[in-house]
């Protein structure tokens, strides 16, 4: 919060040292292309920003929560614009356990020698926003709302490799990430979504076509999130070699939900040209 009051203190004192400048155009006009950026990881202290990444993988998606972004925008007239708008989570969290390394133990029971297990956590998600917007105002604001398209498609997928091969003396792997011995693999999901909404914000310029605001929205949103799969290797005897088992987790789920997202978690920096 200290930040935000600060960065609101800055543009203020911006608008006093240029107000020698106001026969300036500060707003966008027809033709004019922007760029928004978001300002939430700026805003935000570290903990929240490690909180929101934690939501994304638990499975919420670029279209639920506070998602960082950006837009451009092309303006077909002073009060009417274009906006084209692309968020993206992508998180590769390794984690690894040394674990006793049972081919230097079978020759030497008295070995201290370990190899490396690993789990990989993969998480990719991706929204595309296409919609329209009124704009009006006065001075160094300018208020706009307006309506937009949203489309999703995400992915969530747990890796595990093990330092000892899997034998007839070892004939599955023991789990040390809480998974299910022997797994390789395992999908959480596989999610399309879209859903329409509504948006209302404003701008503060602070320099000719140069601003910071803020935005609110209310959308709809429906995802289906498609069948998990879970991999196992292990050995089988019979054939005497190792054998891989794939078996879904779950049959999949739609879900629908209205998400409102609020200024704090929207605002932005823009520039037009």
């Amino acid at each position: 919060m200290k930040k935000i009051v600060s960065v609101v203190l800055l543009a203020l004192f911006c608008a006093g040292s240029l107000s020698a400048q106001d026969d300036k155009q500060y707003f966008p006009k027809a033709g004019d292309i922007g760029f928004l950026v978001s300002a939430g990881p700026i805003f935000f202290n570290v903990n929240n920003f490690i909180d929101e990444a934690d939501n994304q993988v638990n499975g919420n998606g670029v279209l639920g929560g506070n998602n960082y972004g950006m837009y451009a925008k092309y303006f077909l007239q002073d009060n009417l614009a274009l906006r084209v708008g692309l968020g993206m989570n992508t998180i590769n969290d390794k984690d690894r356990a040394y674990v006793p390394d049972l081919t230097a133990r079978a020759s030497d029971p008295l070995s201290q020698a370990e190899v490396v297990d690993t789990w990989n956590a993969l998480t990719n998600d991706f929204v595309l926003r296409l919609g329209a917007e009124m704009r009006r105002g006065s001075g160094r604001v300018q208020g706009f709302y307006g309506a937009e398209l949203l489309a999703s498609l995400g992915r969530t997928k747990n890796e595990y490799a093990y330092g000892n091969p899997i034998t007839a003396a070892n004939p599955v792997n023991a789990p040390q990430f809480g998974q299910q011995p022997g797994t390789t693999e395992r999908f959480v999901s596989h999610n399309f979504g879209f859903g329409a909404g509504v948006f209302l914000g404003a701008e503060f310029f602070f320099a000719p076509k140069f601003s910071v605001g803020a935005e609110m929205s209310l959308h709809y949103v429906y995802t289906r999130t498609g069948r998990g799969e879970h991999t196992v290797e292990t050995w089988d005897a019979n054939l005497d070699r190792v054998v891989s088992t794939t078996t879904p987790v779950n049959a999949g789920n739609n879900i629908s939900k209205v998400n409102m997202w609020n200024p704090a978690a929207n605002i932005f920096f823009a520039f037009y040209f």
